[in-house]
């Protein structure tokens, strides 16, 4: 069997630290406060309280299968174990073009965003657009830089950025909460009866939005291999993830409810940066600065964790043989000095920024500069949305079949029955629910890029058929991996 990633620097912290990276807990406070406040008005904490509680739910078959095994590939794996090379494949490979999408155009796209609007807001400047474009050639830089190099200097920044999300966070609202009226200071905001739609606008919200807040969670998956104890640490990384980064959530909007005011929350939810309105006129220019310091390095770090993602996916694509040739092989190998899958990351490097070249000079010259940069970090945020959908439900309805075929656990049992029928079907509904609410009244250019997604899909799969009849989907590592594993356990436990 080939060996696998063989690094095991990666703690409980830092896995953690990476799922909440991906989650971004500081945008709570920003573009997640104004979505919840659009669908719950004055009671938008509740969109993320029930938002927790929906992704934990939904995310159970996976959190399940980490518990099994470890594995770079992350969903694709539970995929292989449920439904086969052919699906898994498929699978994977629509997972990369994700986090290519999230650590290229998304991601990159979207601190130059910033920088420009801001001081044009600021200085009444608008920067040339060569600013633009070497912003975003820097960001995918920093994801290349920071994915080659030792894993637990990467992940040490990615906790230290955290870590600095939270407290800023936590500190901005906390502060301004304290210098608010008493009287400003009521429990409206988790009342259902604060919300102008009532408990259908709320749970319209939750299943449109909420448990989106915490996509790209599952990002820490592709480090598994990396980590110490995987099989422990895995799964509690991922629940705390949630759980710290939704509590940051209610505790910002919250703020911002009560700051703003009932009467007022509808600028919430027409601003892009509700933070500004809600934090600035009690913590003062200076901090608010900071504060958007902070979710700039907050959005390198979503790089950095999504850029060395799709590295680690490249590199278990070409570990199971399923990229084949040269460049296969090339990918399959990992850095003597740092065992990380630097050569993944040299392929992923140009795609990532010839396709963001190419995304933002086509929406530059159709909608303008301005208007441009604004949609294709919106475009692309949709994409990579609605490519997780399909990587997220498959994997979950595979753990149906992995569960006693390959865990060899009995479907009877109440909590396997639970993790592997109940949450994968209902989890699926309300996904494909989501998908079709959320994408079904597109405008311009989004429905463009919905219709990329499919086609996308689409062509994978032919692909994917076509490697299949000529039998070269390649190996499977996760199958061969777990099959030792279990023998390894079988002897120890005749010992």
């Amino acid at each position: 069997m080939k060996s696998g990633l063989k690094n095991k620097n990666i703690s409980l912290l830092a896995l953690t630290a990476l799922s909440m990276a991906i989650i971004a807990p500081i945008a709570m406070a920003i573009g997640n406060s104004s979505a919840a406040a659009t669908y719950a008005g004055f009671a938008m904490p509740l969109i993320p309280i029930i938002g927790i509680i929906f992704i934990l739910f939904a995310s159970a078959p996976v959190l399940e299968y980490t518990k099994y095994i470890a594995f770079a590939g992350g969903y694709y794996g539970l995929a292989e174990l449920g439904f086969g090379k052919a699906v898994s494949k498929w699978v994977g490979v629509g997972n990369l073009v994700t986090e290519i999408i999230g650590s290229g155009v998304l991601q990159s796209t979207f601190v130059p965003f910033v920088i420009i609007t801001s001081v044009l807001s600021a200085f009444g400047i608008l920067l040339p657009i060569w600013v633009y474009f070497i912003l975003v050639i820097s960001i995918i830089g920093w994801g290349y830089f920071t994915t080659v190099r030792n894993i637990k200097l990467t992940t040490s920044f990615i906790v230290g950025v955290v870590f600095a999300e939270i407290i800023i966070t936590v500190g901005a609202s906390l502060y301004t909460l304290f210098i608010l009226p008493r009287s400003d200071l009521t429990l409206g905001p988790f009342l259902i009866s604060s919300s102008p739609t009532g408990i259908k606008g709320i749970m319209l919200g939750v299943i449109l939005t909420g448990f989106l807040f915490f996509s790209g969670y599952g990002t820490g998956l592709s480090y598994s291999e990396e980590a110490k104890l995987p099989k422990k640490t895995i799964w509690r990384s991922i629940i705390l993830a949630i759980l710290i980064s939704g509590i940051v959530g209610v505790v910002a909007m919250y703020t911002e409810a009560v700051a703003i005011g009932k009467t007022s929350i509808t600028t919430v939810a027409s601003s892009l940066d509700p933070a500004v309105i809600a934090f600035e006129p009690h913590i003062g220019p200076v901090f608010m600065a900071i504060f958007i310091a902070v979710f700039v390095v907050g959005i390198m770090a979503v790089t950095t964790g999504l850029f060395g993602a799709a590295a680690r996916l490249t590199y278990s694509l070409s570990r199971d043989n399923f990229f084949s040739g040269k460049i296969g092989k090339y990918c399959s190998e990992l850095d003597t000095k740092y065992n990380n899958p630097v050569h993944a990351a040299n392929v992923i490097l140009p795609i990532n920024v010839l396709s963001t070249l190419f995304a933002a000079l086509l929406m530059i010259h159709i909608y303008g500069y301005l208007n441009g940069i604004f949609n294709v970090y919106f475009l692309a945020g949709s994409m990579f949305v609605a490519f997780w959908y399909v990587h997220h439900i498959v994997p979950d309805l595979a753990m149906i079949r992995a569960l006693p075929k390959k865990f060899g656990q009995r479907l009877t049992q109440p909590w396997n029955f639970f993790v592997s029928i109940i949450c994968p079907i209902a989890g699926a509904i309300i996904l494909i629910y989501s998908f079709v609410e959320g994408y079904s009244s597109l405008t311009e250019p989004y429905f463009g890029g919905l219709l990329f997604v499919i086609f996308s899909l689409i062509a994978i799969a032919v692909y994917v058929i076509i490697k299949y009849f000529r039998k070269t989907l390649g190996e499977s590592f996760i199958d061969e991996k777990l099959e030792n594993e279990l023998k390894t356990y079988a002897k120890r436990g005749e010992q």
